[in-house]
C-alpha cells in the first residue's frame, strides 16, 4: 500500500484494465464523486494512459484521490494493495482480472456483463452493477462496499474461486474430450 501511495485509513479502489471507455472509468469517477466516503481513492493499472479522463477528473475535484500507475507486467503486487477492484465494464466476454482479484483476496464490484461476474457473490465477496451506466447504481454500491466489511469478503473472496485454477480447469477438459 506504502508504494502504491494509499494512506492509513483510505479505501482503495483498484481498477486494472487498457479501455477505460468500455470499462466504465467515467461511471466510476463520476461515482466516485458522488459516493459519501471521501477516504476512498481510485487507483487505475493499465497500458491507456488517462490524458483523455484528466478534464473530467478536474472537472469532478479528484485529483487528488485518481492514481495513474501505468502498465504491470504482474498485477498482484498492485492488487494486494486494493480494498476493491471495481470494473463496471460495458461489455467483456469474461475478464480474468476479476477471477485474479478475487484468488488475491480482493473483493470485486464488476458488471454482469463481465463474463466472470458469475465468480462474484454479491454481498459476500463482491458487488453486481446491473446497469454499467447507472451512476447513482455505482454510488449506491460504493457506499455500500465503504460500509462493509471488506477484508471479510476479501478472505472469501480468496477461496471462492477455486474452480478457476488452472488444474480444476484442465481436468475439466480432460473429462470432456475423454467423456
Amino acid at each position: 500500500r506504502q508504494q502504491l501511495g494509499i494512506e492509513p485509513g483510505e479505501v482503495a479502489l483498484m481498477m486494472v484494465a487498457n479501455e477505460w471507455h468500455r470499462k466504465g472509468l467515467a461511471q466510476t469517477l463520476e461515482a466516485l464523486a458522488l459516493t459519501g466516503d471521501h477516504t476512498m481513492s481510485l487507483h487505475l493499472v493499465g497500458k491507456s494512459g488517462i490524458a483523455s479522463f484528466r478534464p473530467l477528473i478536474e472537472r469532478l475535484g479528484l485529483t487528488r484521490r485518481v492514481h495513474y500507475h501505468g502498465p504491470s507486467d504482474d498485477v498482484g503486487w498492485q492488487l494486494a494493495g486494493a480494498d476493491l477492484m471495481v470494473l463496471p465494464t460495458q461489455y467483456e466476454p469474461f475478464g480474468l482480472v476479476i477471477v485474479e482479484a478475487l484468488a488475491n483476496g480482493v473483493p470485486v464490484l464488476s458488471s454482469r456483463l463481465a463474463g466472470a461476474s458469475e465468480a462474484v457473490h454479491h454481498g459476500r465477496t463482491g458487488l453486481i452493477i446491473e446497469d454499467p451506466y447507472d451512476v447513482e447504481e455505482l454510488t449506491g454500491l460504493l457506499d455500500v462496499a465503504a460500509a462493509a466489511d471488506l477484508a471479510a469478503w476479501g478472505r472469501e473472496a480468496a477461496g471462492s474461486v477455486d474452480a478457476y485454477r488452472r488444474d480444476n480447469v484442465l481436468q475439466r477438459v480432460a473429462d470432456l474430450i475423454l467423456a
